[in-house]
């Protein structure tokens, strides 16, 4: 089971109700302090980097692009 504690979360709902919704967290390296973009799949318990980050935390929007952007290339 993940820990699913993070700096933001984007919750992708289904278009159709026979699909699951997608989780995309933000979180912080611990040792490089970067921040990083990923996806967690709660079918096969992996997680996918979608994008990473600097030193600065990126506004939400900016997240929600990155999500948006990634669904509509890789759905």
């Amino acid at each position: 089971m993940f820990n699913l504690m993070a700096d933001y979360k984007v919750i992708a709902l289904p278009k159709l109700e026979s699909g699951a919704s997608r989780i995309f967290m933000l979180n912080k390296a611990a040792i490089e302090k970067h921040y990083f973009l990923e996806e967690y799949s709660r079918t096969n318990g992996g997680v996918t980097m979608l994008a990473t980050y600097g030193k600065e935390k990126p506004d939400i929007r900016v997240l929600t692009r990155t999500v948006v952007s990634y669904l509509d290339n890789h759905d």
